[in-house]
């Protein structure tokens, strides 16, 4: 068995046991399911994963598992796991555990600190006299670019550990000329990938995947179609034309079903010579930055205007072909409609804006703050002034942190000048209020769900999810090549990555139609009138686990009217009635003859929407 990990997950593979007496009649102890069983050596807690073999049509077993993906893992946290295969007459004995602990390949390194100095003390680009400074020892310091309007990256002469860096930060921190300092984390794209090709015959619309795309057309989709063969009238309603959504992410692939969509953004990559580290076993050091494969192509190495994606594999742990996560979350977003190829997207009026903030090492936190503050109309020191800020953010990528300060301004930058954020909740099966920029002030946090209208196994849950919305197996746009682009096409992924595309196309549709919208107003729109419940009311079987109030579901927008059910608990009944979306406010429970007392709080934690 060989167990290796990867962000957020491990993969498993295994060897069944054959046999070679001919006494025995092995098609009765053949196995047809297999479990991985995972235990958190720190915690003891038990995690089962369970696969059943291909069946024929006649019920005969075909194939039998040897190798599986487990998600929603910690990284950093050591897992014993072992395989138990089993046949219809019970289990056998498990195999010998072996440990492996996930990782994001970045643990334990840090090339500079962002900070934010008191009124007039900002020092010049690479300055090396650094208020506070003279306190740190061990590593030299160098005033590096803007990251917003309050904070500059300072460089490192060498990558450092965690705990070093903290301790830099601290030390000028300490200096009355600081008022913040923080370690330049990495972040990491919230995407998990399943691996099958989507080919279709069409359908309404008449592109080619539309068959495949349950999250627009299913129970548990957002409400464009009724049934892969109709539409709801919430596919006529404004299709986000006009609103421009920045995807910050690894940039984008050319795709016939897209390009028509994008608008100019930018790289904000950077290219630390600390960060240069080896992309194959025993290979040279590369740049972080890696659009080094082919500068003609991608671009210059470090920040420059062309945000396209050169591809993010490793051969290094954890070790993955090319992921195109910016094409996929585009896609969900914008992919044109009706075009007789590939899918279509829940906002295909949209216009993409690819601003690539993250590479093959993942993305640092000063190149995305960069991002976010350029995306949304900010000034940021040698890049120029965007012509075409976006209205819609959306963050697909976390880690597990604190919301960092200098992002937190960012996304506070964001919203003071007009633009929404829509974060990725992640995929750790954790909550959520640990994992960063979802825990950030401000932004729209979106879980998982499946087909079922629960969360998805591997979504991050709890207080601050706002929403959720079809994060599994939801088929988008991608590319075939291993390492760098190869032919367009298309695949299913899953993530709170994928959920978040969703709403951010959500949030697109509503501006196109309330352009003046501000974002706390757009937030409610979502967050209230957007959603539907989940299956059975809850979106886990632990009932004490939540996702936010609901399921996104465009069709009941549409509809013209909502019904909400009133939970009055003194009286143990429940109250319902048809109300206009565009009227409804907490106030309105008292139609069903709750004092104006009860009323706000009762709408507040038991509003449901049908």
């Amino acid at each position: 068995m060989i167990a290796t990990p990867g962000n957020n997950e491990v993969t498993v593979e295994w060897t069944l046991s054959s046999f070679d007496d001919s006494s025995v009649n092995t098609s009765l102890i053949k196995p047809t399911s297999a479990f991985i069983r995972l235990v958190d050596t720190i915690s003891s807690e038990v995690m089962i994963a369970g696969m059943t073999g291909l069946i024929s049509p006649e019920g005969e077993t075909l194939a039998v598992p040897t190798s599986a993906r487990v998600v929603g893992l910690s990284n950093g946290v050591e897992y014993s796991v072992s395989v138990i295969t089993a046949t219809s007459d019970g289990a056998a004995r498990a195999s010998e555990p072996i440990t492996v602990v996930p990782t994001d390949g970045m643990e334990g390194v840090v090339a500079g600190v962002i900070v934010s100095f008191a009124d007039g003390a900002l020092p010049e680009f690479g300055s090396n006299d650094v208020p506070g400074g003279e306190s740190v020892e061990g590593v030299a310091l160098t005033v590096g670019e803007k990251v917003s309007d309050d904070a500059v990256l300072v460089e490192f002469s060498e990558a450092i550990g965690e705990a070093e860096a903290r301790e830099v930060a601290d030390a000028l921190e300490a200096d009355p000329a600081v008022d913040w300092a923080e370690p330049d984390m990495f972040l990491f794209t919230s995407t998990t990938e399943e691996t099958f090709d989507a080919q279709g015959t069409g359908a309404a619309p008449s592109d080619s995947s539309y068959e495949f795309q349950w999250n627009l057309w299913g129970d548990w989709g957002v409400g464009l179609g009724n049934g892969i063969e109709a539409l709801t009238s919430a596919w006529d309603e404004n299709a986000g034309t006009g609103v421009t959504i920045a995807v910050i992410d690894t940039g984008i692939v050319s795709h016939p079903d897209l390009d028509a969509a994008v608008v100019p953004g930018y790289d904000f990559v950077s290219a630390s010579d600390n960060l240069a580290a080896p992309r194959t076993s025993n290979g040279a050091a590369v740049s972080f930055d890696g659009d080094y494969v082919d500068t003609n192509t991608f671009g210059a190495v470090g920040r420059d205007s062309n945000p396209s994606d050169p591809g993010d594999w490793r051969d290094v742990t954890p070790v993955r072909s090319s992921s195109w996560h910016g094409t996929e979350v585009a896609g969900v977003i914008a992919a044109q409609a009706n075009n007789g190829a590939g899918i279509a997207g829940v906002a295909p009026g949209s216009r993409i804006q690819p601003i690539r903030a993250l590479s093959w090492r993942g993305g640092l936190l000063s190149d995305i703050a960069a991002g976010i503050t350029w995306a949304s109309g900010g000034t940021v020191d040698g890049v120029p002034s965007n012509a075409n800020p976006s209205s819609v953010l959306n963050l697909s990528f976390s880690v597990k942190a604190p919301c960092p300060t200098s992002l937190q301004s960012a996304i506070d930058g964001a919203l003071g000048r007009g633009s929404i954020v829509i974060a990725a909740a992640g995929n750790a099966a954790s909550d959520a209020s640990s994992f960063t920029p979802g825990n950030c002030s401000g932004v729209i946090t979106v879980g998982a769900t499946d087909s079922s209208g629960k969360r998805s196994g591997y979504s991050n849950h709890g207080a601050v999810v706002d929403m959720s919305a079809p994060g599994s197996a939801v088929t988008t746009l991608s590319n075939d090549g291993d390492r760098g682009p190869g032919a367009a096409g298309t695949r299913s992924a899953q993530g709170t990555s994928i959920a978040a595309a969703h709403v951010s196309a959500a949030a697109a549709r509503y501006i196109s139609s309330n352009p003046a919208a501000t974002p706390a107003q757009v937030s409610e729109w979502l967050t209230g009138e957007a959603v539907r419940r989940f299956a059975g009311d809850t979106c886990d079987d632990a009932v004490d686990v939540t996702c936010g109030t609901g399921i996104l579901n465009l069709a009941q927008v549409a509809s013209g009217s909502i019904t909400v059910t009133y939970f009055d608990p003194r009286t143990e009944q429940s109250y319902s009635e048809s109300v206009d979306p565009a009227a409804f406010t907490p106030a309105s429970a008292s139609t069903v003859g709750f004092t104006e007392g009860w009323s706000n709080d009762i709408v507040s934690n038991q509003k449901f929407a049908t």
